[in-house]
Order: C-alpha cells, then structure tokens, then sequence
C-alpha cells in the first residue's frame, strides 16, 4: 500500500481499505498473525489495532475481544488510542486492560479462557465496555484516523 494508494482513497473508505490490507497480509497465517501486523507501518498498526477494539466491543464487549486473537493486540490499540489523541478510548481500554489482567491473575495457571475467568471478568468488564459502546467511533470522515494516516505515518509501504 503506497502512498499514492492511501491518498486516492475517499476517507469515509480509508479505514475499511486499511483493514483488507493487514487481511490480506496476514491470509492464512493465523499463527503468524501478530508478527505480521506488528511489522506493518506504525499508523496501519494504529488503525488496525484501534479497529479491532471497537469491532469487537461493538459486537461481543472486551470479553469477545480478550477472548479472540484480537486480545493480542491490547498494547497497540492502548498506544494507538493515545496516539490518536482519543482520551476517553485510552481511558477504558487501559481500565479494560487492567481488569483482564487482574482476573486472570487469579485463574489458576492463567487459563484466560476458562469460563469462571469469563464470568468473573464479564461482572467486572460491564461498566467499562457500556462505557466504551457509549463513544462515538474514533474514525470517521475527517477524524483522528484518517488525518494519522494521511499525515501522520512517514512509512506506510508496508
């Protein structure tokens, strides 16, 4: 993805274009996946990480996103949230953070994916992820995102 590409792309279409390109670069290797995302650009990072938070709260709350492959990219998303100047996300994504840890703590050899892990995380996740459904989306047209992208990252060949 150049430059040229990235700027010829409408911004209501730049993070969905974002999107399918570390899809694309990852494909089939699921196991390579976090290796692979992490040595794309720091602004594809950034949208990335940050995407897959708001997918995944939107759709399941941070249980879903601890839960999936997604979980693996919370020091990102925490950076890219920052990065992006989006206070309140930072906010609840580093209290999110910190509740996952503390539970799973507490579970026995650290299976973060039992269930008493789940149900426990899920009675104290609740307020955050409420909290976290009630911003609006950090990228829209003209928002943090697109101009961190447009702006922002000096290599986003990658």
């Amino acid at each position: 993805m150049t430059l040229e590409i990235l700027k010829a792309i409408p911004d209501e279409k730049l993070e969905a274009a974002i999107v399918d390109h570390a899809d694309y670069k990852i494909g089939d290797n699921s196991d390579g996946e976090y290796k692979i995302v992490t040595g794309l650009s720091k602004g594809l990072q950034i949208i990335y990480s940050t995407w897959l938070v708001e997918e995944e709260v939107d759709n399941g709350g941070f249980n879903q996103y601890f839960w999936n492959s997604s979980g693996q990219y919370q020091k990102e998303a925490l950076e890219g949230f920052k990065l992006l100047g989006a206070k309140e996300h930072a906010g609840l994504m580093d209290e999110a953070i910190a509740i996952y840890n503390q539970e799973a703590a507490n579970e026995p050899m650290g299976n973060r994916r039992s269930i008493s892990f789940w149900q426990c995380a899920q009675k104290t996740g609740w307020i955050c992820c409420c909290r976290m459904l009630l911003l609006p989306p950090v990228f829209n047209k003209n928002t943090m995102k697109s101009k961190w992208r447009r702006e922002g990252d000096s290599n986003p060949r990658q």
